[in-house]
């Protein structure tokens, strides 16, 4: 990564996924890799292999659609 501060800033692949799980249009977490694979982030499923994250991610898309329904 560039020590540019006028660079834009890459996301990680987990914190992408947590964008898309909080900001859309992701709504669920197979939603959440195919966006990922499109934007062409590596290794997306070792990366959300992990069942904390699966579970946290899953939540947060939940709680954002409950949240559009309010």
């Amino acid at each position: 990564m560039s020590d540019d501060p006028d660079s834009p800033r890459v996301l990680s692949t987990i914190e992408r996924a947590y964008q898309l799980a909080r900001e859309g249009p992701c709504t669920s977490l197979d939603d959440i890799r195919r966006q990922l694979d499109r934007e062409r982030y590596a290794s997306v499923g070792a990366h959300l292999s992990g069942p904390t994250l699966r579970r946290q991610l899953r939540q947060l898309c939940q709680e954002r659609m409950r949240a559009a329904k309010e």
